[in-house]
């Protein structure tokens, strides 16, 4: 029961959040048009992906280290990481903002405007990867509250607050007051989850000497740090290289399609959460029969929960894409191609759940570096030809590779045909 709990608080949590993000990006788009709309979610792409490339590894690798050294009752060994993954962050992103201004100052061609614009989303950076960081370290500790209020409630409530105070105060926003307001919404966060969490790191480890691994840790880090970024943070991927070849209007309706695509993930995440302790159980207990039960009942779900908001896409997408603006309806193809984009990723089940449980989490690895390999392959190519319809048909190609090599995995490596589970039996 208290798994039980904690996933559907966990869900909440992030769904909650997503539904806080994705009103706040119909707010921005209909206030400032495509646009300036496409010209903000590039920079705010930007700091979440130079924010989670310091830390993603830290993170994951906390879950291990962290959980290692509590269950061996080392708290000297925890405090070490604790600290060598805070530093570690500090030093990497201050010399992120450092050479990202050195190369915004010296860009030729760039206004004073766009400069100003990316210079502030370089100084959230640091303070985006603290609460990142430190999110991810509580959640090791097993503070799930302190894990996911901070920033899929607090952030999100708060940058939507002030961006309502500004636009009745000024009666308008653009992407640097936005930027701005965004800014001090994740400082206030961090500050506040710095402190909460330094004071339960101190209650719950006591006054010990730090003991350090930096190159056990520094090793495992590295190789997770691809894994974590490809999973999560694979929309801010794309927008970043669709940026690269469509004016900022285009980006703006492509960013909305894909905000709509990406609600079809809280299905699947909702499967998952739920179903993600009964599939870890039956594997320790060595109930093979009902592992793959569970395993069938979650990929129907899945598919089921992708293919109603696909419908609803299909049949109504003009009108959803019209919530953001009327400009943004000619984004109706792109947002059906990544609506599609998750069927094959609900039809191959749980695999990346499977994989882990059973000690394979290294073939879901090379999944997702095959697929970013591919992503870097046949992005550039059909954007630059076809636009956002062909950065959209690259999504779609990327996440249908990703599914099979996953699918591959499974089968070879546990015997399972997880396509199998969506016939009727």
């Amino acid at each position: 029961m208290r798994i039980i709990s904690g996933s559907a608080f966990i869900l909440f949590c992030r769904v909650f959040g997503a539904f806080v993000a994705f009103c706040t990006h119909v707010l921005l788009a209909r206030w400032m048009g495509a646009e300036e709309f496409g010209r903000y979610v590039l920079a705010w792409s930007w700091l979440l992906i130079l924010a989670v490339i310091p830390v993603s590894g830290h993170i994951a690798a906390a879950m291990r280290f962290i959980g290692q050294g509590l269950a061996d009752k080392n708290p000297g060994y925890v405090l070490g990481f604790v600290r060598y993954a805070i530093v570690l962050t500090v030093i990497s992103t201050v010399l992120i903002v450092l050479v990202g201004s050195a190369i915004l100052f010296n860009a030729d061609g760039v206004s004073g405007s766009t400069q100003l614009l990316y210079l502030t989303a370089l100084l959230g950076v640091p303070v985006m990867a603290q609460i990142k960081l430190h999110g991810g370290m509580a959640n090791a500790f097993s503070w799930i509250s302190l894990s996911f209020l901070p920033n899929n409630i607090a952030r999100p409530l708060l940058f939507l607050f002030g961006l309502l105070a500004v636009w009745l105060w000024y009666g308008e926003i653009n992407g640097k007051s936005a930027m701005w307001i965004h800014l001090v919404a994740m400082a206030v966060v961090a500050i506040l989850l710095l402190i909460y969490f330094h004071l339960s790191t101190r209650k719950e480890l006591g006054r010990v000497q730090p003991v350090y691994e930096v190159s056990e840790w520094s090793r495992t880090a590295m190789s997770l740090l691809l894994l974590s970024v490809f999973t999560n943070n694979f929309s801010e991927l794309m927008v970043i290289t669709t940026g690269f070849f469509v004016p900022s209007a285009e980006l703006g309706i492509y960013n909305a399609a894909l905000r709509l695509a990406l609600l079809v993930k809280f299905g699947l995440f909702a499967v998952d959460a739920f179903t993600a302790p009964a599939v870890t159980q039956h594997y320790r207990n060595k109930e093979r029969q009902e592992f793959v039960r569970v395993a069938r009942r979650a990929t129907k779900l899945r598919v089921l929960s992708t293919l109603i908001p696909l419908a609803v896409f299909v049949f109504a997408g003009n009108f959803v894409l019209g919530i953001f603006g009327a400009e943004f309806k000619s984004g109706y193809t792109v947002l059906v191609i990544l609506g599609a984009a998750y069927l094959p990723v609900a039809a191959v089940g749980p695999a990346t759940r499977m994989l882990g449980v059973t000690g394979f989490h290294n073939q879901g690895l090379k999944a997702s570096l095959f697929a970013l390999v591919l992503w870097c392959l046949v992005a550039p190519i059909l954007t630059s030809s076809f636009g956002i319809i062909g950065a959209a048909t690259a999504g779609l190609i990327t996440l249908t590779a990703w599914s099979a090599a996953l699918w591959f995995y499974v089968y070879r490596c546990l015997s399972i045909n997880t396509l199998s589970f969506l016939m009727f039996k």
